[in-house]
Order: structure tokens, then sequence, then C-alpha cells
């Protein structure tokens, strides 16, 4: 479709659209007020993607019902509303503002767990050989009870805020203790076989009742374990923390970036890759620089990567076997004009001392020698800069 004829369709339908509401407001005012203030606030809503009611999924669930609660009082209370005759029934008023929120309440939440549920699109052929059968047998069994708690605490037709908190905490640190007396084997395999992010959405922080349990599962997976976990599992792990929200925990920018940091060089280039080929929006570049808010981290994750890539140039440039051979190496770097992103290049350009390092426009990086591992070190630089670099030996 052209453009013209698009701004032709965008104008007939806009005058459609303001006709209706003058017809509406000279016929039912009060009703056309009241519904145009609903979609505001929800236009308001969807546009304001770092206000506080997006920090968690929990919030969105509740802004939904909400909207819906407030929709299906001014369908049965207004004056001049189509549905005004059912203030005189006050069984069928109550009927229908509970069957309209509850509605949508449940139909949000679905959505929700059917997109929490979607595990990423990532080569899943590495297999976990486990050194003998019982283990895997014993991994299986694990994996077949969290299924088992996790059903009881995300029931289909009802919030798990209706059933007993100290129940729910019981089961809560039942999962949680199968993932801590895991194995190295048995952990990848949890990992690989339950979609994470619907476990970091159903086991919340009980601060009243002094149960933190989010924290500790966090906190077992990004730090304590996180050395057992093999770039599969670090992957999902960082894909669990996107899908739950990392402005939903307060430490989730941290836990997030001691994942990255606990990566050597020579894996974080395949993180990276198994990060942008799940087949979704959740990329590491997004992680980094939309997900992740504290400017102190971003900094911090971006100087280690930045001093791990110098040493590297240090080793390749002392005669390190295997730098001999010249290639070509290409990257697909968007240009993010955001100041933290000009920020990392001159950090690149301070850091990466005896070597020079210069802006180019957009093609590829030329490497006259080639370094340790075929280049996956030097893609690394495709992730922190905002354009692509001629690195040239000195």
């Amino acid at each position: 479709m052209e453009k013209k004829s698009l701004i032709r369709l965008v104008s007939f339908f806009s005058i459609i659209f303001l006709c209706l509401v003058c017809v509406s407001i000279w016929v039912a005012p009060y009703f056309t007020l009241a519904m145009l203030s609903i979609f505001l606030i929800v236009l308001l809503f969807i546009m304001s993607e770092r206000w506080t009611t997006h920090d968690a999924n929990e919030f969105e669930n509740r802004f939904w019902s909400f909207v819906a609660f407030v929709m299906s009082i001014t369908l049965v209370y207004v004056v001049d509303s189509p549905l005004h005759f059912c203030r005189h029934l006050p069984g069928l008023a109550f009927l229908i503002i509970f069957a309209t929120t509850y509605s949508v309440h449940i139909f949000d939440r679905y959505l929700r767990r059917l997109s929490l549920r979607t595990m990423p699109n990532i080569n899943r052929n590495q297999s976990i050989n486990f050194p003998e059968q019982p283990q895997k047998m014993e991994a299986q069994r694990k994996l077949a009870c969290i299924e088992m708690l996790m059903k009881k605490i995300d029931p289909n037709w009802f919030s798990s805020a209706f059933i007993n908190t100290f129940r729910v905490m019981e089961i809560e640190s039942e999962i949680i203790n199968i993932f801590s007396e895991a194995t190295s084997y048995e952990l990848d395999f949890l990992i690989k076989g339950y979609p994470l992010g619907l476990i970091f959405y159903k086991i919340k922080d009980h601060r009243f009742l002094n149960g933190y349990h989010r924290t500790k599962l966090l906190k077992l997976l990004t730090v304590d374990r996180v050395i057992d976990l093999n770039l599969y599992s670090r992957a999902l792990v960082l894909h669990g923390l996107q899908q739950m929200k990392l402005s939903a925990h307060a430490q989730a920018e941290q836990f997030a970036k001691t994942v990255i940091l606990k990566t050597n060089l020579d894996d974080l280039s395949d993180l990276k890759c198994l990060m942008d080929s799940k087949g979704d929006f959740n990329s590491m570049h997004k992680l980094l620089y939309v997900d992740i808010r504290d400017r102190s981290v971003k900094e911090e994750v971006n100087y280690k990567c930045v001093v791990r890539i110098d040493c590297f140039l240090s080793l390749r440039h002392s005669g390190s076997k295997g730098a001999d051979s010249p290639f070509l190496l290409c990257f697909n770097c968007v240009t993010d004009p955001r100041p933290h992103r000009q920020e990392c290049s001159s950090a690149i350009r301070t850091h990466a001392n005896g070597h020079q390092i210069r802006l180019e426009p957009p093609q590829a990086i030329r490497v006259e020698e080639n370094p340790l591992r075929r280049g996956r070190h030097l893609h690394l630089l495709g992730w922190l800069l905002p354009l692509r670099y001629r690195h040239v030996v000195p």
C-alpha cells in the first residue's frame, strides 16, 4: 500500500471515529465521556513502558482486571448507559461486574502463562551425557516432581493468592531444594526441561512472612551454582529473567550481570549467539540496553568485556599459537544513538591500550591475523560497540 493511500485510509477512519464520538456525546454524554476516559488511561498505560505499572507481570494483570472492573461498573451504573436497567436488579448487576472482571483476569493469566511456558527456539542438539543411567532416571524423577509441584501453585481457574499461603511457601521451598540438591548434570537437565520464566514468575518473595523464595532461587541459579551450568543453561537462565522482567526483582540486574561476568571470554560470544538465536525479541542487546536500567551495571559489564578483549589482543600480539592467517569477519550491529552506547565506544578507545581502534561506517572488521578461536572473540566487539570498528595492527 502506498503512503498516500495509507494516509487517506487513516484519515477516513479518523473522521468516522470522530463523528461516532460526537453522536455518542449527543445521545449519551456521561457514558461516552466515561468510556473515553478509560480509553485514554489504557492508551497511556500502553505508551508508558518505563512506569511502575509495567515492572512485573502481576502489575499488568492487576491493571487489566481493574480496567475491566471500572468498565463493567460504567456499563451498569452510569445514568445513560445501554445497560442502565441492571441497576434496579442488584443480583444481575453484581453478576455482570464479577463475570467481566474475572473473565479478563483469567484470560490475561492464560495468555501470560502461555507465553512463559514457551521454550526458546535454541538448538537443543546438545544432549546431556549422564555418567550412569540411574543418574538420568533420577533427573527425570526430579523434573516430574517439579512439574507436579508447579501445577499445585499454578491453577488454571483461579490465582494462587486464594491458596493457603503457608502451603504455597512449603511447595516453593520444595522446588528450591530440588534445584539446590541437584548435581551439575541434573541441574542442566532440569533447566532444559522446564521453562524457568514460569518458575520465576510463580515463586514469590513473601516479605510479610520473611520468606524470600524468589531471591533464594535466583541467587542459587545465578550466583551459587552458575559455575555448574553449561552455556545453554546460562542462556536459559538469562531468558527466564527477561521473561520474569528484571524490574520485578530489586537484585535481578545484579544477578544477570553475575551470569555474564562469570562466563569466560571463550564462551561469552557463544552465549551472545545463543541469546540472539532464540527466535524472539529477548536478545542480549535488549538485556543489556533495555532490560538493565542501572547505568553502573551496564558500564561494569561493558568494561569487563573490554578488559577481556584487551587481554586477548595482548596474547594475540605476543605471538600466540594460531595467530597466523588473515580472515574477514563481518558484523551486523545496530547503531544505537543513546548516550550509554557512545560512552561504551569511548571506553573501548580508552581501555584497549596499545591497539588502534578507529570508528568507521558500518561495513566490516578487517583483522590482519587469525585470533585464537577464529574470530569469536572479535565478534564480541559487535555486541559492545554501536558502530563497526577497524582494528589496525600497530
